[in-house]
């Protein structure tokens, strides 16, 4: 038995606007406990629900900053 409160690490991957939780294994003081566990959120579906694609603005991001980082002066007028 692993005691409440403990902390508990996982592999987080961003799916659309979930965030998909896998755990394999616990530790537990000196030990390493495999396991096979998913997070689900309150509305009974896997992962924890993101509202807002978090993708989609990273990408914007990334391209508004690429576009500044081109240098316009090196473009001929």
């Amino acid at each position: 038995m692993i005691p409440k409160d403990q902390f508990v690490y996982g592999q987080a991957v961003l799916n659309g606007e979930r965030l998909l939780i896998n755990i394999s294994s616990i530790r537990f003081g000196s030990h390493i406990l495999p396991v096979s566990l998913s997070v689900y959120d309150l509305d009974g579906l896997e992962g924890i629900y993101i509202p807002g694609s978090i993708s989609r603005e990273v990408a914007k991001q990334s391209g508004d900053q690429a576009i500044q980082s081109l240098g316009i002066s090196s473009l001929d007028p």
